[in-house]
């Protein structure tokens, strides 16, 4: 396709930019360095590479002198012990770095993060990390304030007996090159608690683990120190621009606390307690990706070509929204292209959100704290990736959605990407709809083709205020419960949708035998139950059974590009689109359908009929 020739030649021209020369410092490690010939190198401290230095390890494995012990969440204990050293490798403000061959950890002595990019702003030559084996408890590669690092053609083992992130790409990190990785998350344990970063704090008590994320990061400051070198990365006055953009929700009336705007000439207005925090000035109206500057957001980011799986091993509680697994989470960013990526055996596939910054204290003259933060992503183009395979029976999709356009996410592209064997195909709910486009996908096989939702149970500032979005030749088929579902669970709000009572139906299913007493599942997530139904709630205190929600309801939509819709697996003579297609709501519809694929069709096909009445 004409689109997998442009990434490619994107990707060609970031990695043959003529970056200046940097003077090598060739690094050699010796099999003998710790006194034993073994293949493998005991580090007690971290290894850290200045600008220019080159280690080529040869095959020889690195592993800390001491393994660490992951907090066990709900206990009144601490059992969180940080590996020795918690860093395997460090670039910190540094440049022309190459890390290639090495064995950095291993699944029975990992570091908690084998190698860390921190501080490397605007080099003249990329810091590179190639073709490397890298095993960490909660993290593999992790990129904090750098900029240009290529990290290439490596197999990224996370997640080993507790949660983690494969590759992170964290706060005002541009330019970066992610490419041909293999990133498997080995054993996740739901009931851990992990530190986001090297030497964070306090340890996260909300656990998704990802195997690429980039974000912006809720923390108002970062603080590191490295043989006794402060590194501190702070969010600050100066990185909020309300000139830049308007807030989710226009300007604050300061002496009533409610945030206004202007909608078709008349003022519509959003107060505490249900609706928002109380304001005190524009900034806590919603900040938008928009509002903030390129000192915060991560920018031009390439993620390209990986492989990313969860292992069996590796799956965490399914439907609590707290702990679940992402293939690819992009949040606090700018203009990322996310292209050519295969994903299996996740809860969603690939998930734009909106980082949770609420009461983070921003430092500057005031010291105030944040309030009604929506900050997700703007421009991204998320083209010609896969989640879930047809040709292997164990690497199915993405047990809620494939591809998930959600709060806080702007001006979002997906084209061309191909989602099977998951639960929802394409979302775009929340902020999403507004302007979201989804064009040329080939979705087949799942519960749902398509879910579209304007926010449930959600603040003001991440509900659409509109149907702004295009979805146009797509192929959505072969949905085994709905083509298109805008209803959701009750009891999965921000997990599942439906389209009757019985999608919220989680209940353990107890038909098993005695010959075989495994064969007990949860209704709707297919979790193993064991008969004990109460292991089917999607978290405590949530119930097992809910009902199914209508979540369009303040506006209409028209799945089409003007005359251009979609293909729906049926013919125009069988009606093209029909209201069974979307059982909840006349509202949602598709005007003008193809009755043949039309997605990646180099010519389409004749546009059926229109099937909506006339206006």
């Amino acid at each position: 396709m004409r689109m997998n020739r442009i990434s490619k030649g994107l990707v060609c021209l970031l990695l043959s930019l003529p970056w200046p020369a940097a003077a090598d410092k060739v690094l050699e490690l010796e099999d003998d360095a710790d006194g034993v010939v073994d293949g493998r190198v005991v580090l007690t401290s971290t290894l850290r590479l200045p600008s220019g230095t080159h280690l080529n390890c040869k095959g020889l494995r690195l592993v800390p002198s001491a393994t660490g012990r992951p907090d066990v969440r709900g206990t009144a204990a601490k059992e969180y012990i940080p590996s020795v050293p918690e860093v395997g490798i460090l670039v910190l403000r540094a440049e022309g770095v190459k890390i290639q061959d090495c064995k950095i950890g291993d699944v029975v002595a990992p570091f908690d993060f084998p190698v860390l990019v921190l501080d490397s702003k605007g080099p003249r030559s990329p810091n590179r990390i190639l073709d490397n084996e890298i095993a960490g408890r909660y993290g593999g590669v992790m990129l904090i304030k750098s900029d240009r690092v290529h990290v290439i053609d490596n197999q990224v083992t996370f997640g080993i007996a507790a949660h983690g992130r494969g590759i992170g790409v964290y706060r005002d990190s541009d330019d970066n090159v992610v490419l041909h990785n293999t990133i498997v998350a080995h054993s996740i344990v739901n009931q851990t608690n992990f530190p986001l970063v090297p030497q964070a704090p306090t340890l996260a008590d909300a656990a998704n683990s990802r195997g690429i994320f980039s974000t912006a990061l809720a923390n108002g400051v970062l603080s590191f120190s490295f043989d006794g070198e402060p590194t501190q990365i702070s969010l600050t006055e100066d990185m909020i621009d309300l000139d830049a953009a308007p807030t989710w929700l226009g300007t604050c009336d300061v002496p009533t606390g409610v945030c206004c705007e202007d909608r078709d000439d008349e003022k519509v207005c959003f107060g505490p307690p249900t609706d928002i925090a109380a304001c005190r000035k524009d900034r806590d109206c919603g900040l938008t990706a928009e509002n903030m500057t390129p000192a915060y957001l991560s920018e031009r980011n390439l993620y390209q070509s990986n492989i990313i799986d969860f292992s069996p091993a590796s799956e965490a509680a399914f439907g609590n929204p707290g702990l679940r697994t992402f293939g690819i989470v992009d949040i606090g960013s700018a203009d990322d292209l996310i292209v050519g990526n295969t994903i299996t055996r996740v809860d969603e596939g690939i998930h734009f959100g909106a980082a949770g910054h609420d009461f983070t204290v921003v430092l500057g003259p005031t010291g105030e704290e944040l309030r009604n933060v929506n900050i997700g992503v703007t421009r991204v183009l998320v083209m010609g990736n896969t989640v879930g395979r047809t040709d292997d029976d164990e690497l199915y999709g993405a047990r809620s959605f494939g591809i998930l356009a959600a709060r806080g996410s702007m001006k979002v592209s997906l084209v061309g990407n191909t989602v099977t064997r998951s639960d929802t195909g394409i979302a775009i709910r929340q902020n999403a709809p507004n302007d979201t486009l989804v064009a040329g996908n080939f979705v087949h096989g799942n519960r749902f083709s398509f879910g579209l939702d304007q926010g449930f149970g959600v603040r003001a500032f991440s509900r659409t205020r509109e149907y702004g979005a295009t979805v146009t030749m797509n192929d959505f088929t072969g949905a085994t419960k709905a083509a298109v579902s805008t209803g959701v669970c009750s009891n999965f709000q921000q997990v599942l949708h439906c389209v009757d009572p019985a999608d919220c139906d989680n209940s353990c299913d107890d038909n098993h035998t005695p010959l075989d007493p495994d064969d007990d599942f949860c209704r709707r997530t297919g979790r193993l139950c064991h008969a004990n139904a109460a292991s089917c709630a999607p978290a405590p205190n949530i119930p097992v059974v809910g009902t199914c929600q209508l979540a369009v309801t303040r506006f209409s939509a028209d799945l089409s590009d003007g005359e251009f819709g979609n293909h729906w697996d049926r013919t125009c003579e069988e009606g093209g689109f029909l209201p069974s297609d979307e059982p909840l709501t006349s509202d949602v519809r598709d005007c003008h359908p193809f009755g043949a694929p039309v997605a990646g069709a180099e010519t389409p096909p004749p546009v059926c009929p229109s099937v909506c009445p006339p206006p």
